[in-house]
């Protein structure tokens, strides 16, 4: 899946199942950047690496 296709996908996906999107960054490079998807109800899941988008995507389409 492209990068562009996974963000739009991850972000409406979050929206519908009421997640919240945050971006941690712990450097300038972005090497470490992870992301973490609350719905503020106790479940929450973060993703890095290079596929986070696409994970990211297949652990929201399991909730749905």
């Amino acid at each position: 899946m492209r990068k562009g296709l996974a963000v739009l996908l991850m972000n409406m996906l979050a929206s519908e199942l009421g997640y919240e999107i945050r971006w941690i960054s712990d450097s300038p490079e972005n090497s470490s950047d992870v992301i973490l998807l609350d719905n503020n109800a106790g479940d929450s899941r973060s993703f890095s690496g290079i596929q986070k988008f696409e994970l990211a995507v297949e652990w929201l389409r399991q909730k749905m």
